[in-house]
């Protein structure tokens, strides 16, 4: 996952194309873990921009299982996030790898 300024740049150690794509994660606002009262916390890193990926794909699940389909394996899940990137050319980049998440294209490739 790329934090747009804040990731590092792909290749891994072992060779492979990181990251698959770029998602927010710089000011996010979010619950407050195990806080005494209600409360939000603003913070940056992969634990903000993760959540949003998680989420986009939870959101396509729950639409595909309402629709009584079959819900898709990792693979196709990782296939549709990184052909449905606001920027997606087919070409990787170290920087953003496939593009920018774009939830609500990757929710219609399920729908």
């Amino acid at each position: 996952m790329c934090l747009f300024a804040q990731s590092s740049r792909g290749l891994t150690r072992d060779g492979r194309a990181k990251p698959d794509l770029c998602a927010p994660g710089t000011g996010i606002v979010a619950a407050q873990a195990n806080a005494p009262t209600d409360g939000a916390v603003s913070n940056d890193a992969t634990s903000m921009a993760a959540p949003h990926v998680t989420g986009a794909i939870a959101v396509a699940f729950s639409a595909v299982a309402k629709a009584g389909k079959p819900l898709p394996g990792a693979n196709r899940v990782r296939q549709a996030l990184r052909q449905t990137t606001q920027t997606f050319t087919h070409v990787h980049d170290a920087g953003f790898g496939s593009g920018i998440l774009d939830a609500e294209k990757f929710f219609d490739q399920f729908v």
